[in-house]
């Protein structure tokens, strides 16, 4: 457990967890030790607790229903949990997300590639070969905004292999 969280449990914690007896997902914190269910009309959804004006200081004084240790749900939080016992999911519900940070150019082109290819990995590997001899090994001394990748850009563009993801990144 003590990989799992960045710092001691003090705090406020908004989690989401599948609950069996919902058989759904739940709205959760952490409270001493243990997951608790805190779904409720006001809050059905993560994105409706945060979107709340003070949505920490109201999580802290919702009621709910515990759903166990946090060893015991964490344990079952697996690639493979079972369904019949809580376990953690991904903490984005229904909230729009919003990307930020640094993307790397070759994970760009990847997902053109995978985009372009739709799941044919010989169609993926000619791509991959094909963006190899248009643009060189690596793209890593690529300045965002210079002439050299406006120049990449447009020769994407004649090569059909732009995408509006690469416009984004």
């Amino acid at each position: 457990m003590s990989h799992t969280l960045p710092f001691p449990e003090p705090g406020t914690w908004a989690l989401r967890v599948w609950n069996p007896e919902a058989k759904g997902p739940s709205l959760a914190t952490l409270r001493s030790g243990e997951v608790w269910d805190v779904t409720c009309r006001e809050f059905p959804t993560l994105r409706d607790l945060l979107e709340h004006e003070a949505p920490a200081a109201r999580l802290a004084e919702l009621p709910g229903a515990s759903l166990g240790s946090l060893e015991a749900v964490l344990a079952n939080s697996t690639e493979s949990p079972d369904p019949q016992r809580p376990f953690l999911l991904a903490p984005a519900d229904l909230q729009a997300i919003k990307a930020c940070g640094v993307t790397f150019a070759t994970s760009m082109l990847e997902r053109v590639i995978e985009e372009r290819a739709r799941g044919d990995a010989q169609g993926a590997e000619a791509l991959r070969e094909r963006c190899q001899r248009l643009l060189g090994p690596s793209l890593k001394n690529l300045k965002p905004g210079s002439e050299e990748a406006q120049a990449v850009k447009e020769m994407l563009i004649a090569e059909g292999l732009w995408s509006q993801y690469l416009e984004v990144g």
